[in-house]
């Protein structure tokens, strides 16, 4: 699976599953793989023509094939949502797609596979989990106080491990803490009740898209410049978290 899974590529796989009467899928990998196999499980059980109709209009699937996911490496925390972020190369889009369909049956989570993973991709992984918090928390304050203490206990936590897993990928405290950080980042939990601000997120897919770069590069290229732009508005939530 490409590192932002390839519409093409899902295709071929969509027909293996269709051809040899599959019923049940298992993702081991990463965010990409895990989301491309979500677009799998909507996909194998869409009646319409056109299966990227499903990310083009934005339509939400409610009962997917089956699926379970052995996450190799933490990042995306789509080992715990609905949502799926699929690229398409011949169109340079980058399009999401969701629904309560799409939620993995199961999901192992091993703090032992970080030690094999590049410091490249852990670096990539504390970025996208971190920003994945920042889109959710940094808007304008509510009547949320549990889900604001909860995002900022999960940013403290990256911030607190991500010298150490950078430098040891091995002390399993500090792995099991990353990992479960980059779940709870985009599980569902933070945004209850709470406004969203996705836009980064959204910049950084054109990014992607366009140019192929690492899509927590891109968000990091992005939040800095976009945090002083949207200054005004707020700042009385960056005082909060201050």
């Amino acid at each position: 699976m490409p590192a932002n899974p390839e519409y093409a590529v899902l295709l071929e796989a969509l027909e293996i599953i269709k051809t040899k009467d599959i019923d049940f899928i298992l993702a081991v990998g990463g965010g990409s793989v895990i989301d491309g196999v979500k677009f799998l499980s909507g996909a194998a059980t869409f009646e319409g023509d056109e299966p990227w109709d499903i990310l083009s209009k934005g339509i939400r699937t409610y009962k997917g094939m089956p699926f379970g996911a052995v996450l190799t490496l933490p990042a995306t925390g789509s080992e715990m949502n609905s949502g799926s972020v699929i690229t398409r190369e011949e169109t340079k889009e980058k399009r999401v797609m969701g629904g309560p369909g799409l939620f993995p049956k199961f999901s192992i989570l091993d703090p032992q596979v970080v030690h094999s993973i590049p410091k490249r991709q852990i670096a990539n992984g504390l970025v996208d989990s971190f920003s994945h918090v920042i889109e959710q928390y940094l808007t304008y304050p509510v009547a949320a106080k549990l889900q604001d203490r909860i995002a900022e206990s999960v940013m403290q936590t990256l911030i607190e491990v991500a010298p150490k897993v950078m430098e040891n990928p091995s002390d399993y405290d500090a792995a099991s803490d990353f990992m479960w950080s980059c779940t709870m980042a985009l599980n569902g939990l933070l945004r209850v009740g709470t406004p969203n601000d996705w836009s980064t997120h959204m910049m950084a897919h054109e990014l992607t898209a366009l140019y192929g770069i690492d899509h927590a590069r891109t968000l990091a290229i992005i939040h800095p410049s976009q945090m002083k732009y949207t200054f005004e508005d707020k700042k009385e939530k960056l005082a909060q978290y201050a």
